[in-house]
């Protein structure tokens, strides 16, 4: 997806504060049992948003991540969000929900952290 939320560290860099920015579960390489969620941004916009890009590990000992999408006009939750598909074409969910289970190395029962993060851009602004 793409965000505002891109930061720049140098006065004179030729960066906007746009970015395409993504999640992502993958294994974990040094814990090959281990999953580790994967924050990547790139500072370029384009038509291959899971590509390029530099990625950062922002959670390490994954064992569960969960995304629900909050459909307004059903007034349900689904498990997946398609903008390219008829029944959502071109509109955003009104909120998604965020489940996250970690595992701490010195407890025995993993943490668990969920969230839902409104939206308020819906549908394309078109200038």
């Amino acid at each position: 997806f793409s965000s505002l939320s891109h930061v720049r560290y140098f006065k004179d860099a030729k960066e906007a504060d746009f970015a395409e920015v993504g999640y992502s579960l993958e294994d974990d390489k040094e814990e090959p049992e281990s999953k580790v969620l994967v924050r990547r941004e790139s500072k370029w916009i384009d038509d291959k948003p899971l590509e390029g890009g530099k990625p950062e590990i922002m959670v390490e000992k994954v064992k569960e991540f969960h995304l629900e999408f909050y459909n307004a006009q059903k007034k349900e939750w689904q498990k997946a969000w398609d903008s390219t598909q008829v029944d959502v074409a071109n509109r955003l969910p009104r909120a998604v929900k965020i489940q996250l289970k970690v595992q701490d190395p010195n407890m025995e029962e993993p943490y668990f952290f969920s969230t839902i993060v409104d939206l308020r851009i819906l549908e394309p602004i078109n200038f």
